[in-house]
């Protein structure tokens, strides 16, 4: 799916211990590296640069070895 201004994704950061977060599409480099505005816990928004955005989950991401990224979130049945 081609990224968009506006779409929602899930955001995984090594730094944060929980996630996913709901983060917002603000800006589209190209179908692979977009910039968020990440929602934390507590409700606070961080914007982040040049975000990976994977397709296909993979353990290996969670396990931090790409630092951050974002990813589609599933469809709900």
């Amino acid at each position: 799916m081609a990224p968009t201004v506006g779409r929602i994704v899930h955001f995984y950061d090594p730094k944060y211990i929980q996630g996913p977060h709901a983060a917002i599409v603000t800006y589209v480099h190209d179908e692979h590296l977009v910039n968020l505005a990440v929602f934390t816990a507590s409700g606070n928004t961080e914007h982040r640069s040049s975000v990976p955005l994977i397709e296909e989950p993979n353990p290996d991401h969670h396990a931090g070895t790409i630092g951050f990224f974002c990813m589609w979130p599933p469809r709900a049945g």
